[in-house]
């Protein structure tokens, strides 16, 4: 019998490891690396949440968004929809002015630093 790996033996002795947890890894380590010199000082926040069979990544801007901000947002939707070939995903641009509170929806994959009052 092959011994298994540490990881491999962990995941096997958490009960509440399913194959769900595992794809929203995936999601979120793909909207991470898709941020990757994406972020302005103007973005607050990043979400992505699911609605029906879409994956939904939504930006939050301090200020509203410039052309070339926006254009870093589709950017970002794209390469992370390129991880997942058999998904369908869109995104959306919101302006939140700080301290205005930022809706807490679905997985947050990015929230720059602000005083606890506005999180």
């Amino acid at each position: 019998m092959a011994k298994k790996g540490p990881i491999l033996y962990l995941l096997t002795q958490r009960q509440e490891f399913n194959e769900e947890a595992m794809k929203n890894s995936d999601l979120i380590c793909s909207v991470s690396h898709a941020l990757l010199g994406r972020v302005t000082p103007n973005l607050r926040a990043v979400y992505i949440t699911f609605e029906n069979e879409i994956i939904v990544l939504t930006f939050y801007y301090d200020k509203e968004p410039t052309e070339d901000e926006f254009e870093l947002a589709n950017l970002a939707d794209t390469d992370f929809i390129s991880d997942l070939p058999d998904s369908e995903s869109d995104f959306r641009v919101r302006t939140t002015p700080y301290p205005m509170k930022i809706p807490n929806q679905g997985f947050c994959i990015y929230h720059r630093y602000e005083d606890e009052a506005s999180i």
